[in-house]
């Protein structure tokens, strides 16, 4: 434990000494910020506002693919590095397990990541002061958030993964958002390419909306917090970590 903090620590602080930091965080703020306007503007017309879900509809749908673009930037440095310097070497022979690498680094993403939703929080104050005909519900909003929180430490561990792998950073970025978009597309794609009604094609299709991460969030945009979409990014989560941790053991037996 005492190993995992303080790799959560100097990985945390090291976010705030990188540019490549705050570029992540202008633009996620300004991208953000882009869908809380059209958000507040829709639901303030009275004939568009009726045909809208509740504030998930825009905001957290679209934030969800701005994650897939900019928590690949979070990641992409983590293990690469580490990998590209040879540090990793070093680290690799203290007496610290890889589990704790895995999760002490893991962990200072996810707070970096939770440290950009919070001025975003400011965007909520104000759709609440000044949002008309009505402020919005706010259930359905801090269950969103819940679910930022769920879907971002989901990605940050696919990120972790495949950092792992790569020794440059923007190979490990690529492979990172090209996973993420796979768990957004592949009920799309098997929908699209096939309308075969064969026992084969319903399961696969099943699997695929099974791991529709965006399927998942509906429910909890619309303020229901249910445990089998909990779960399902738990679970997630912790099988990415799991492969990192598996493999750093096998880079550190050869």
């Amino acid at each position: 434990m005492t190993a995992t903090l303080a790799i959560l620590r100097r990985e945390f602080l090291s976010y705030f000494f990188s540019p490549l930091a705050y570029i992540v965080a202008a633009a996620f703020l300004l991208l953000t910020g882009f869908f809380w306007y059209l958000e507040t503007s829709w639901l303030a017309n009275p004939q568009i506002a009726p045909q809208l879900n509740p504030v998930s509809h825009t905001l957290f749908s679209g934030v969800l693919y701005i994650f897939t673009l900019l928590i690949p930037a979070i990641t992409m440095r983590l293990i690469s590095e580490e990998l590209r310097s040879g540090s990793i070497e070093l680290l690799m022979t203290a007496p610290v397990r890889e589990g704790s690498v895995v999760l002490g680094k893991f962990l200072a993403a996810l707070g970096f990541f939770a440290s950009l939703l919070v001025p975003t929080l400011a965007y909520v104050m104000f759709a609440r002061q000044y949002a008309t005909p009505a402020p919005p519900d706010m259930g359905p909003i801090w269950a969103g958030y819940v679910g930022f929180l769920l879907v971002g430490g989901m990605l940050l561990s696919i990120g972790v993964f495949v950092s792992a792998f790569c020794k440059n950073q923007i190979v490990a970025y690529i492979f990172t958002a090209a996973l993420v978009l796979l768990f957004q597309l592949i009920p799309t794609f098997t929908r699209v390419t096939t309308e075969s009604d064969t026992w084969l094609y319903k399961a696969i299709a099943a699997v695929a909306d099974h791991i529709n991460m965006n399927a998942h969030f509906q429910d909890i945009g619309r303020g229901i917090l249910d445990l089998r979409h909990i779960l399902f990014y738990l679970s997630f989560t912790a099988l990415f970590l799991f492969g990192a941790t598996l493999t750093l053991s096998v880079r550190k037996s050869r």
